[in-house]
């Protein structure tokens, strides 16, 4: 059984309720021993004078009367002192609870700010002010990281956008070169199919481009929220879905509800479609697919089942990894399967949307994929 967590404030504010009260004990200590041997002493100091009439009963009396008078004086003293270093150890808890709380709260800051750090949200910063001490130091330093990783996220970013935004110009124009050689006339059978091939290869560094110009931009979060009919989304997306399912002989059974989320409508429908892409294209002739969209209490939840060969599951992990496939394996240049994106750039979406990704294995074969984003 695991121990209770305590929190640093609760615990600095026990920490000044103990010393406060240990060093209030001790000076009790002190003090009582310091009354209770003066008034002894001066009991002792005292000359006792009998009156003529005084017997020596009557002088006992009298040192037994000035006994239990200076004992109960002490008690009292001992009582009235003990009720007072209890109540001003209850106020010194307040008071360590209250000053912890303040020494702190740029430390909470900084946790929230924390928390809320994603690939998508690098924009917040602590910007503490004050004195120049040990917890400015820590803000301005964790300020300084939040910088750099920012601008390494935005250079590849930009990189990416960039590399492809230039690979495309020369692509199409061996892509059209290659049409152009391809209609121009007869040839030899290894001249055709040298450029049957080229086209081919071209084609699949078309499509690796777009993912990857789909992947920065889906990376690189969203401007503006807008409520999106997330129905009306997944029925587009099993449109752009369906010549390819009925090319690969699949069988598509969808079941959506109505959902409305907040967030970029482009980048939600790029998602569903890879969802429903990557569903299609790692599947087996004749194998099925199941779409079903669902409203939950303050979330929507896509979940697409297909099937296909069995996946390893500790490799579930490595499917959200551009250019990686279930086994593992680095996705090859064949022209019948995609760019190898599909699930990186769901995840890059669900994360702009502060929602989640979760994959998970068939008994069967294939993969369960459930897309939860927030509906609000």
């Amino acid at each position: 059984m695991s121990r209770p967590r305590l929190s640093a404030r609760f615990r600095i504010a026990v920490a000044f309720g103990v010393l406060f009260f240990a060093g209030g004990l001790v000076i009790l200590t002190l003090v009582y021993g310091l009354v209770r041997s003066d008034l002894l002493g001066s009991a002792s100091d005292q000359n006792i004078t009998p009156g003529e009439a005084d017997t020596p009963q009557q002088e006992a009396l009298e040192v037994q009367v000035r006994d239990q008078i200076r004992d109960e004086e002490l008690q009292s003293l001992l009582a009235r002192s003990g009720i007072a270093l209890v109540g001003l150890t209850i106020v010194s808890g307040f008071t360590g609870w209250t000053v912890a709380g303040v020494v702190l709260r740029p430390v909470h800051r900084i946790t929230d700010i924390a928390k809320a750090a994603s690939t998508t949200n690098l924009d917040r910063r602590v910007h503490l002010e004050g004195p120049n001490d040990e917890l400015k130091d820590l803000a301005d330093t964790f300020d300084s990281m939040l910088d750099r990783l920012q601008a390494g996220i935005e250079a590849r970013r930009g990189f990416a956008a960039n590399a492809a935004h230039e690979l495309r110009t020369p692509l199409t124009v061996i892509q059209t070169a290659t049409e152009i050689g391809l209609s121009s006339g007869p040839q030899t059978d290894e001249i055709a199919e040298a450029t049957s091939d080229i086209r081919s290869a071209t084609s699949q560094a078309g499509r690796l481009i777009d993912g990857l110009l789909e992947l920065a931009r889906s990376e690189h979060g969203v401007q503006e929220f807008h409520d999106v009919a997330l129905s009306a989304t997944t029925h587009d997306a099993l449109g752009q879905v369906e010549m390819l399912a009925a090319d690969r002989h699949v069988q598509i059974d969808a079941d959506v509800a109505d959902a409305t989320v907040s967030g970029d409508q482009t980048l939600l429908e790029l998602a569903v479609t890879n969802l429903l892409t990557n569903a299609v294209l790692y599947n087996h002739q004749g194998g099925a697919v199941k779409v079903a969209l669902r409203p939950e209490p303050g979330l929507a939840v896509i979940e697409v089942t297909n099937d296909g060969p069995p996946i390893d599951p500790e490799s579930l992990t490595e499917l959200t990894q551009p250019f990686v496939r279930g086994d593992g394996s680095r996705v090859s240049s064949d022209s019948d399967h995609g760019s190898g994106l599909g699930l990186s750039i769901v995840q890059a979406v669900a994360d702009a949307h502060h929602g989640h990704l979760h994959l998970e294995c068939r008994d069967q074969g294939g993969l369960t994929v459930t897309l939860t984003l927030p509906r609000r």
